[in-house]
């Protein structure tokens, strides 16, 4: 159903009358609530986000953000993996158009990742704010040091899903983190003429990446991940800022 929603950039979804959309924008979102099955709550958190895509950036679908906001904050516990999720597969499709809201966001977002009963929504919260740093403007000033205050708590979530022995989920939480790390190296590289250099004056071995999507400026990341994404491996350990590997987090400092 996502791909027929998107079939022809939407024009399968317009040509259903009005009326019709309106219901289906209506109900969906509470028929995935009450679903209990995980992978078909997935998949129809997909077609929410696929008729998000068509419908948000023309102002049509006004009610889906508070209503996905008030299920992320629900008392239930499972409202809110439901609601996390969507949100999480909405900002995958149209975060461009939510700029004014990222402030709205990392407030939500903040209280998310400390979850005391879901280590879906933590997990969930993450791999949301990672899609989110991609579109950070690098001269918003105020958007960077809300992001660089969660980055904490992030990494506390990948040591939560270590220590519960969740490989799958820690992948997806590292496969962030590494999107992280190659957005900082690749706006390092293409702000200068010159290979990155190591502090100690090697230049990285690492190559170029292709920048497939809005990348922030250099200057709003923690100076410590710069430097750890231009460093050799075997150096990383000696960082002051966590280190955050495929086997383990180390960290000088408690969470």
């Amino acid at each position: 159903m996502r791909k027929r929603v998107s079939q022809k950039s939407g024009d399968l979804w317009q040509q259903v009358a009005q009326g019709d959309r309106e219901q289906i924008k209506t109900k969906l979102p509470d028929l995935v609530l009450a679903e209990t099955n995980s992978l078909v709550r997935h998949s129809t958190a997909r077609v929410i986000a696929a008729i998000a895509g068509i419908e948000v950036p023309v102002g049509g679908w006004p009610q889906l953000l508070p209503y996905l906001h008030q299920t992320a904050t629900s008392p239930q516990v499972a409202h809110r993996e439901v609601g996390v999720y969507i949100l999480y597969t909405v900002l995958e499709t149209i975060v461009d158009g939510f700029q004014d809201q990222l402030p709205t966001f990392f407030k939500l977002f903040e209280q998310l990742l400390q979850d005391p009963e879901s280590a879906e929504v933590r997990i969930t919260s993450v791999r949301a704010l990672g899609t989110i740093a991609q579109y950070i403007d690098g001269e918003d000033k105020d958007d960077i040091k809300s992001f660089q205050a969660l980055l904490p708590g992030m990494i506390h979530v990948i040591a939560q899903t270590l220590d519960a022995g969740d490989e799958a989920s820690a992948r997806q939480l590292f496969d962030v983190f590494e999107t992280l790390l190659i957005l900082v190296r690749f706006t390092a590289a293409s702000s200068s003429c010159h290979p990155l250099k190591h502090p100690a004056g090697n230049p990285s071995s690492q190559p170029p990446y292709t920048r497939t999507r809005p990348v922030p400026s250099p200057m709003w990341w923690e100076p410590q991940l710069r430097r750890r994404a231009s460093c050799p491996r075997a150096e990383r350990a000696e960082l002051d800022y966590p280190v955050v590997s495929s086997t383990f987090v180390k960290s000088r400092a408690p969470f």
